[in-house]
């Protein structure tokens, strides 16, 4: 059985695609009953392919290989996740049932990381072969750098002849004993950190800053950029954060900016290169309403913060807002009930708050456009 992680309690069932991966053996070299833990990736050669591909049948691009892993491992239709030529690194053993070694071959003591690793490896699990030990904390800030030198440089960074992303390394501790000593979080290890590298960087234009509603009725500023390509995918917007760090960076519609993934995922402007400016780049200054707050569309301040929010409390974007944060991942994980959904339900006036959502009948959604038999089903079956 193959599972995703899921929310570290429920994961989903992917078992078939799973098998199609050839890095995953069908069959281990010892008879073991075992529950490993790993990651499924997307070299970067298939994705630029798979992307060239997508590109000639006039569909959507995938923005980046981490994006198109996911989304293939979760396919329906194995077949699909197949063609995608996923790969694999396998670096835990979650479980152990040593009775179950029916041909009697010796289990070595897995008392380390090393040796799990190692013991991995000759089960046939495919495991990254970068992995080290090291005796101080000096050696391996050594190893980190190793992976991090700068683009450019005549040495280049390791991480970039890998065909593989690469945003990171993980340190574990070594011994077992202190692994279960020190334990979890709620959501980690305490024995392993990610050691992250540096966050890659880019140029480009500020061509516009627009407001953003969240679920609360908060706008936060945003701003349009140039598109730029940044560590694997194109960014054309960045988040500003609030007023307070507009004014901060002194940040301008027009301005040249540097840009980087704060934490590899948000785009967020470091800072502003005012030796590139012109002379007409206009400041921004929050407007006093915003018509997608509801009622009148006035705005304000809330006392004691640097954010802005929308007074009237039920615009139909904050009610969208709140109810795509109910249905994700993190709190219902209704299944195919994302934004676009969202969206035409509300408009449809089929929905209004979440009560709606689990109140809706067959019949209501049978008039939508794109819903068919089997989407409507699916829905409902998600939802119950």
């Amino acid at each position: 059985t193959g599972a995703t992680r899921g929310d570290g309690s429920i994961g989903e069932n992917v078992t078939n695609n799973i098998r199609t991966i050839k890095s995953i053996p069908l069959r281990l070299k010892t008879d073991l009953n075992i529950i490993v833990e790993g990651e499924i990736w997307m070299a970067k050669s298939v994705f630029n392919k798979l992307n060239e591909e997508r590109k000639k049948n006039k569909e959507d691009l995938f923005a980046n290989p981490r994006n198109a892993a996911a989304g293939s491992i979760r396919q329906l239709d194995p077949s699909i996740a197949g063609a995608r030529k996923l790969d694999s690194f396998i670096y835990d053993i979650a479980r152990l049932d040593k009775s179950s070694n029916r041909r009697g071959i010796d289990v070595p003591n897995l008392d380390t990381q090393e040796a799990e690793l190692d013991f991995l490896r000759q089960l046939g699990f495919k495991v990254n072969p970068h992995f080290k030990k090291f005796g101080n904390i000096d050696d391996v800030i050594k190893y980190w750098k190793l992976w991090d030198l700068p683009a450019g440089r005549q040495e280049s960074r390791k991480r970039e002849k890998e065909d593989y992303l690469i945003d990171g390394i993980v340190v574990k501790v070594n011994k077992k004993e202190f692994q279960d000593t020190l334990g979890y979080t709620g959501k980690s290890p305490r024995f392993g950190i990610a050691f992250k590298f540096s966050a890659e960087q880019a140029t480009t234009v500020v061509k516009d800053i627009t407001l953003q509603i969240g679920r609360t009725g908060v706008l936060t500023p945003v701003a349009v950029l140039e598109p730029v390509f940044v560590d694997g995918s194109v960014v054309s917007r960045a988040t500003l954060h609030n007023e307070d760090e507009i004014r901060r960076k002194d940040i301008r519609i027009g301005d040249t900016v540097v840009i980087q993934k704060a934490g590899d995922v948000i785009p967020e402007v470091v800072r502003v290169l005012e030796e590139m400016r012109t002379g007409k780049e206009k400041i921004f200054k929050f407007p006093t309403h915003f018509p997608l707050c509801g009622g009148d569309g006035k705005i304000e301040r809330i006392p004691g913060q640097s954010a802005y929010r929308c007074v009237a409390k039920n615009s139909f974007e904050q009610q969208k807002r709140k109810l795509e944060h109910l249905a994700s991942r993190n709190v219902f994980n209704i299944d195919g009930l994302g934004p676009k959904v969202i969206n035409q339900l509300l408009k449809e006036n089929i929905i209004s708050n979440i009560d709606d959502i689990f109140t809706m009948k067959k019949g209501d959604l049978e008039s939508l456009e794109r819903f068919g038999e089997k989407s409507i089903n699916n829905l409902l079956e998600a939802i119950e």
